[in-house]
This record gives C-alpha cells, sequence and structure tokens, in this order.
C-alpha cells in the first residue's frame, strides 16, 4: 500500500481482486459498527478480497484483544437485531446478528464496491497507518 496526501485525502493505492488503482478516503471519515469505531485500538489487521460465495467485494478486520472485548459486547446486545456497518455517514452493510462473535474477526461484504474499497482505505489509514508510524 503506498499513501500520498492530497488536500484533505489521502489517496491509497493498494490491490483488490489483482487490481491496482488509487483510492481516496477522506482523512476525518471513520467506520463503525454500532457504537464501535474500527480504529488503531480495536483493529489489527485488515486484508480486502472477494467474497467465495457471493462473489461480492469484502473486508476481513481482525480485531485486538480490546476490539474484539468490545465487539463481543456489542454483538451480544445485538443479537436478532441489525448490525450497521457505517462509513462516512452511509451504510456499507446491516446483517442480522444471530450469535454474539467473540472470535475476535470479522468480515463486511457489500455489493457497494466502491464504499467499501474507500472504507477499507480510511481503516488501513487510521488503524495500521497510526501504528506503523509509530514505530
Amino acid at each position: 500500500m503506498m499513501l500520498t496526501r492530497i488536500s484533505g485525502t489521502v489517496a491509497v493505492v493498494m490491490a483488490m481482486g489483482g487490481c491496482t488503482e488509487p483510492l481516496e478516503a477522506p482523512t476525518d471519515a471513520r467506520v463503525w459498527a454500532d457504537e464501535l469505531e474500527l480504529c488503531e485500538e480495536t483493529v489489527e489487521s485488515i486484508e480486502v478480497g472477494i467474497n467465495g460465495q457471493t462473489g461480492d467485494p469484502n473486508v476481513r478486520v481482525s480485531l485486538t484483544k480490546r476490539g474484539a472485548r468490545k465487539f463481543l459486547r456489542v454483538t451480544s446486545k445485538a443479537v436478532g437485531k441489525e448490525l450497521k456497518f457505517e462509513f462516512d455517514g452511509k451504510v456499507l452493510a446491516s446483517p442480522v446478528v444471530h450469535d454474539p462473535v467473540g472470535g475476535g474477526s470479522f468480515e463486511i461484504v457489500s455489493s457497494n464496491d466502491q464504499l467499501l474499497k474507500r472504507a477499507s482505505a480510511t481503516m488501513r489509514l487510521s488503524c495500521l497507518g497510526k501504528r506503523q508510524a509509530k514505530k
């Protein structure tokens, strides 16, 4: 992944589905799972790919220990309800939670390819970029 700052946005060059393309992600946008912000404190790693069952683009998120505990609480409260994953005020996905998710990882699948790519780029910048800058 390569980062380039462009007045208030960051152009991100990353691979997805064998293609490399620049994406612009607002530097002030955030990704949320209900009230849980997916940020450097909660996310350990992010992988972009294609869902094998639906063929839709996806983002696989592995959480930190703290993030996994918080996500378990969020999904426990949401059993039987929709859990909205939001980016920049737009809903990426809103799956119904059947059981609490305690494994420390999950996948966001969305048919909105461009929005998912921008959200992924934002998570990478806000989570992993800050962590790398601290090293």
